[in-house]
């Protein structure tokens, strides 16, 4: 045994000096792409003031690739929560004498960046009502088809106060002045002049011009990126091509209870390379994010349809890196409550490998909602840790008291009051990461767990080896 052992051994180091001699120069490895030293993850999450608070996705062979960077070339994850209400109060809550619907329980009902920086937060995602937006003053109008509002067809102002673009601007000032990074997001959208109530997918009619127009006013600032369109879903077969457009013979939405309708409608969706087209014609160099079918959920095909973002802004000048990054959402399995079996697992066939394999082509990746139980979080306790060892951002949904956004609601909401004391499990679970990674030069009070290893198979040469040495 000893003897072949030996023989096994010479073996090894004859064949690894032929392989240096004879190999020819394409043949030999490439060198290593330089390695970026161990990041800081206080300086990863930590809030940015001036020239640095810049978001930009890092360009292919830097040691940040597949991630973020600021204005000062540092890596950078975003972390924070969603800030619900703008997303649909313009129509749905015609009580509320502001567009954020004072779902942020705030005396002004504006967002409170003290609050949030006390949770170590360092971006919000703000989510936007496309008809509001692109109604721009109280002469605007759309047709609640779906009766949000209890009247299935009646005229409808969305924006009724006469100052909605201005309130989104002021929370983007206010998020740049505490240091904040911001993600636009198309929260709800209808072809037509109907009222958007959940639809499936982003418009030609109405949703090409909210970017060019959305992108137009904040292309100069690059704390700020588009995520382009919420939750796809039921477009079509599960291999459909979100890239491209397509034509659906009917409108989806809500009535004012919640329950499903469709609206026969014939209209084109628009797709992902038609909304990052108008962005760039806007002159717009933001991040975009674009999700994927189930809701945002499943992950699995996004590298077999990325979008096109090669052509640079208009006006542009100089070497242009796409800037374009996956959105994610991740929630426990549908149906499910703390304590059963399948809780833990991630809805929509959503896959934290396919993530990783994501980040690994060079696109960042960003968990744009995720949530849990109010009382108890098992599902964030296991899965935040591996989201942070694979270097994801991610932002909670939603920065919001229970009874602000579902009176009878027992889960997704991170507060129990503007204040931003945290709900007994999920606010108390998310706040205890943020504020680890936050405060910690590294995570050693609550290290993540090994992600898992694939295991490979051996070559013929390790067999040959093996068999030796036995």
């Amino acid at each position: 045994r000893g003897c072949c052992a030996l023989v096994a051994g010479m073996l090894w180091w004859l064949l690894l000096a032929g392989a240096a001699l004879a190999a020819p120069e394409w043949a030999k490895p490439l060198p290593e792409r330089p390695k970026a030293a161990t990041p800081d993850p206080r300086t990863e999450v930590a809030t940015r003031q001036g020239a640095a608070l810049r978001l930009a996705v890092a360009p292919p062979g830097s040691p940040h690739a597949g991630h973020f960077i600021d204005g000062a070339g540092q890596r950078l994850r975003l972390m924070g929560m969603n800030l619900s209400g703008m997303q649909y109060v313009a129509i749905a809550d015609a009580a509320t004498q502001t567009n954020w619907g004072n779902q942020l329980d705030t005396a002004d009902g504006l967002p409170d960046f003290t609050a949030l920086a006390r949770w170590h937060a360092n971006a919000v995602r703000i989510s936007l009502y496309e008809a509001s937006w692109n109604a721009n003053g109280p002469n605007g109008r759309c047709r609640d088809v779906f009766g949000r509002k209890g009247k299935e067809g009646a005229v409808a102002n969305p924006d009724r106060l006469g100052r909605y673009r201005a309130d989104v601007k002021q929370a983007v000032d206010a998020a740049a002045k505490a240091g904040f990074f911001v993600v636009l997001d198309l929260h709800n959208a209808a072809p037509s002049d109907f009222c958007p109530s959940g639809d499936r997918m982003a418009n030609m009619d109405n949703s090409v011009r909210f970017w060019a127009s959305v992108a137009e006013t904040f292309k100069n600032a690059p704390h700020v990126a588009f995520d382009l369109f919420n939750e796809p879903h039921d477009v079509g077969a599960k291999d459909l091509d979100l890239r491209v457009s397509h034509r659906l013979d009917y409108a989806f939405g809500t009535d004012r209870a919640g329950k499903p309708k469709k609206i026969p409608h014939i209209y084109q969706t628009a797709g992902w390379n038609d909304l990052i087209a108008a962005v760039r014609s806007a002159g717009a160099g933001n991040v975009v994010l674009v999700g994927s079918l189930v809701y945002s959920g499943d992950n699995t095909r996004w590298l077999q349809q990325v979008p096109d973002d090669r052509k640079p802004p208009k006006g542009f000048k100089g070497s242009w890196t796409p800037q374009l990054a996956a959105s994610w959402h991740v929630y426990p399995k549908w149906g499910t409550e703390p304590g059963d079996a399948k809780y833990l697992t991630l809805n929509n066939k959503g896959s934290l490998e396919k993530a990783q394999e994501i980040v690994a082509a060079g696109y960042p990746v960003v968990i744009t909602e995720f949530g849990d139980h109010n009382d108890q979080a098992p599902f964030v306790t296991h899965w935040l840790p591996k989201f942070h060892a694979a270097g994801l951002s991610y932002l909670a949904w939603a920065w919001s008291p229970p009874t602000k956004i579902h009176p009878k609601g027992r889960q997704y909401q991170l507060t129990q009051d503007g204040r931003g004391t945290p709900t007994p499990g999920f606010g108390q679970a998310v706040l205890k990461h943020y504020r680890c990674v936050a405060t910690q030069v590294s995570l050693a009070d609550c290290p993540p767990p090994e992600l898992p290893k694939r295991e490979e198979t051996p070559g013929l040469l390790s067999r040959l080896l093996s068999w030796l040495s036995r």
